[in-house]
């Protein structure tokens, strides 16, 4: 087995815990979420509350910041969005697809 196919092996290993790996995924993206609305609101604080503020970086930084937080949104509605539409597919039974698996001897 090389190296691409072990790959392959390892994460279609996980797909069969895919709806936890999900949940895991989506409280993780809310945790940073979090943080990062804390860091905008500390960025806040320091350019109007304190002497320690720098011209022109609180601008950047809050970009950055929402930049992140934009970007963590829509990775989670892209996961949330595509594992529903796959929950959505017909599941076919092996009665429909089993002759293309079985040699047929003449």
């Amino acid at each position: 087995m090389n190296s691409s196919s072990l790959i392959l092996h390892g994460l279609s290993s996980l797909s069969v815990y895919i709806e936890s790996i999900i949940i895991r995924v989506l409280k993780l993206s809310f945790i940073v979420f979090l943080l990062l609305i804390l860091i905008s609101i500390l960025v806040v604080f320091v350019k109007y509350f304190s002497g320690y503020a720098i011209p022109g970086w609180a601008t950047n930084v809050f970009g950055f910041i929402l930049n992140l937080l934009i970007t963590v949104v829509l990775f989670n509605l892209l996961i949330i969005l595509t594992h529903l539409n796959n929950r959505n597919k017909p599941i076919s039974k092996p009665l429909d697809f089993y002759r293309s698996y079985i040699k047929q001897n003449p």
